[in-house]
């Protein structure tokens, strides 16, 4: 790729070719290459010449760096072979040397890519990881500087639609929504429509599978971002990471007291029912007392 990079920039700087019918070749080129040195190059170091194995097992143990990888191979790649010229020398001898290549080791699919953002997902699922660092690179306590742009994570927030890992979709698409943002990207009307339509499709699961139990979602998603919190988290807070068989009945107790799931602003609209419901002070049965919230969403 570096060499077909080369020989398409000489072309162009000594104008012995036509600009035009190499320039989209050079700018995909370009693009693998740029993709390749922000990402793998920055994993292996020094020993993409020296050491390919170790580099390939550097690349691996990242989950962001190999999704890369994939991607490059899945997408980039034949979409580069499908635009070049067969007629032309360079264009021919590099799409036959890609294609012998891939023969030898066999050619990533978008199957392959889409099993891989789903382990992404998974990982990230399993160890609660945080949206905003895997995106930036930094994987548990390792920080690799491998980041995802704003399409990357509005594919794995679109796969986690498909998966309905609903929250995490939300996440990942409110994510590129920012990225789209600072990038004055088109495609952020776009994005905004999925993120609704995300919204609208949590809590449609959430009402299908609601019973007269004691639930965890009370409300409708917040439409601040901020204020969402995770199942798992409460659990984790009240319970500090134990398990009782009453789980679902705590937790209830929980959400009445305003100790789960409630900023500063809902804990002020909180009030006791039985205090504005019993005149009679011998009718209250201290300390228990039923708090309820204000629910107008």
């Amino acid at each position: 790729m570096n060499d077909f990079k080369r020989e398409l920039t000489d072309l162009v700087k000594n104008k012995t070719g036509d600009f035009n019918k190499h320039a989209a070749q050079l700018s995909r080129v370009e693009s693998y290459l740029r993709d390749f040195e922000e990402t793998t190059g920055k994993v292996s170091g020094n020993y993409v010449v020296q050491k390919p194995l170790f580099r390939a097992a550097k690349v691996v143990w990242n989950p962001v760096a190999s999704y890369h990888m994939i991607r490059r191979f899945a997408v980039e790649l034949k979409r580069l072979i499908k635009t070049l010229d067969t007629e032309d020398e360079l264009q021919r001898r590099t799409g036959n040397h890609i294609i012998n290549i891939m023969k030898d080791f066999g050619w990533p699919s978008e199957k392959d890519l889409q099993m891989h953002m789903n382990s992404i997902l998974r990982v990230q699922n399993v160890y609660n990881l945080n949206t905003s660092e895997i995106a930036r690179g930094k994987i548990a306590d390792q920080d690799t500087h491998v980041g995802l742009s704003g399409t990357d994570c509005q594919e794995i927030g679109k796969l986690g639609m498909t998966n309905r890992l609903y929250t995490w979709s939300l996440e990942w698409l409110e994510l590129a929504a920012e990225k789209f943002l600072s990038e004055s990207s088109p495609m952020l009307a776009s994005l905004e429509k999925e993120i609704q339509h995300a919204i609208v499709a949590h809590d449609s699961a959430w009402e299908r599978s609601a019973g007269w139990e004691h639930q965890y979602y009370l409300n409708r998603v917040s439409e601040v971002p901020k204020n969402r919190v995770k199942r798992r988290t409460v659990q984790f807070n009240s319970y500090k990471g134990g398990k009782t068989s009453n789980l679902n009945e705590i937790n209830f107790w929980g959400l009445c007291d305003g100790e789960n799931y409630q900023d500063p602003e809902e804990k002020k609209k909180l009030f006791c029912y039985l205090e504005s419901k019993i005149s009679n002070g011998a009718w209250t049965i201290n300390p228990v007392k039923m708090n309820k919230t204000e629910v107008g969403r």
